[in-house]
Parts: C-alpha cells; structure tokens; sequence
C-alpha cells in the first residue's frame, strides 16, 4: 500500500473530481430548470458565497491543526455530537453518491445498453468502489491526477465542437424569470458546489496541513472559473435548448 498522504494538488484533484462528476451528470439541466437564462448570473453569484463560505471553513479549521470535521465534533461537544455529525455525513454521502451512481449508469444504459436491466451495470462500478476502498488514498489521488485532465480536455472538446450549435440570444433575458427566481430561490443553485463536503475531511491525509487553505480556495476558484462554468452551461444549453 503506497502512503496514505496527499499533496495540495492532489487534494485539490479530488475535490474537482466530485465537482465534475456531479456537473456532467446530471447538474447543467437542474440549473437551467431552475434559473433558465439568468444561470450565468446565478452561478456567479452562488460562487461568490461558496468563496466566502469556504473562506470561513479555513479560518475555523485552522485552528486545529491537522483533525477533520469528525475529530473537531468530538472535541466540540464529545462522542455524542460527533456521532450525531457523522451520522449526517454518512447519511449526505450515500444519498448523494448512489444517486448520482444510478444517473450515471442511466445515462450509459440508454446510450449502449438499452435492453439491459440498469442494475448489471451498477453491480460493476460498485466492485470498483470497493476496490477502491481498500486501496490508500494516495493511490486513489494520483490515479484521480492522471485521469481528471483527460476528462476536462474531453469536455473543452466537446464545447469547441458544437460551438457552431449555439443560440446566443437565448442568455436573454439576461435575469431570467426575475430578480427572485435568479437571487433568491436561485441560492438553491449552492448544491452545484456540494464537493466542498470533501474538504471538511482532508486534513488529516495532507503532507503539509499549511496548504489547507491553499486547497479550499484553489479548488473552489478552479471550479468558478468563468470558462469552467461556460463550458457546462453552453453544452447544456445545446442539448435542452437548441434541440430541433
């Protein structure tokens, strides 16, 4: 087993991988449902409050050293709490994961699989997870390293090649359905950030736990870039959109 011990890069890898694998599944449409033309707008907007959440995590973690959310629970308010915080996060993570593990293989078994039961294909993916538990995190983070580039230049791919598709009066109105839709109920959008999760346990893998904050907000800032958001939002903007 390689050392369990992550770099800042490699940490940051991860926390993009969550972000990723959420948007190419099943995010672009969710926002689009719920704030149509003004998604920039919003997602803008949602990415300012994550920095600034994110900002927060960092200034209360680091005051404790290298322990993570559930080492912190104890310490806060003993075995009780902390099992109480473990319980939500156990709960956040299975929910989310095996919903997003059933998108994904939809998604294949209408595309290859048609005829097959969507459940055979899970059933593969889920051995990989369990591969992959026995495995240490820094394997875990250098393979992560090696395929989340491809995947990105894939998805750049992708926009350059139906960028000729695109239907750019569709951004307006520039606001949407209003004001309330894109910067009220549009704070719903947050959950397109819901990877900062992970940083909550990251601490204790770090070979310098100093870089802590250099994690939180370079992966939150590589996640908001404008090109990043862009790039989702116009291949989304193809597939709902612009269909004929």
């Amino acid at each position: 087993m390689t050392d369990a011990k992550i770099t800042a890069k490699e940490a940051i890898m991860i926390v993009l991988t969550v972000f990723v694998s959420h948007t190419i599944v099943s995010l672009p449409q969710n926002l689009l449902s719920n704030t149509k033309s003004s998604t920039i707008i919003n997602l803008i907007y949602v990415g300012i409050i994550i920095i600034l959440f994110v900002y927060i995590i960092f200034r209360l973690f680091r005051n404790f050293g290298s322990l993570d959310i559930i080492d912190i629970s104890e310490y806060l308010g003993g075995k009780v709490f902390k099992n109480i915080v473990g319980a939500i996060f156990i709960s956040y993570f299975v929910i989310s994961t095996s919903s997003l593990l059933r998108e994904f293989c939809e998604g294949i078994r209408i595309a290859f699989f048609p005829m097959t039961n969507v459940i055979f294909i899970i059933f593969p993916f889920i051995i990989a997870v369990i591969i992959n538990n026995h495995l240490s995190l820094g394997s875990t983070a250098k393979t992560i390293s090696i395929i989340l580039p491809i995947v990105f230049v894939s998805i750049v791919f992708l926009f350059i090649a139906n960028f000729g598709h695109f239907s750019f009066e569709r951004i307006f109105p520039i606001l949407g359905k209003g004001f309330v839709d894109t910067f009220i109920t549009g704070i719903g959008n947050i959950t397109a950030f819901g990877g900062i999760s992970c940083l909550y346990f990251l601490p204790p893998y770090l070979k310098e736990p100093k870089q802590f904050k250099k994690i939180c907000l370079g992966s939150v800032m590589a996640r908001f870039n404008l090109f990043y958001t862009l790039c989702y939002y116009n291949i989304a903007y193809v597939f709902i959109f612009c269909r004929s």
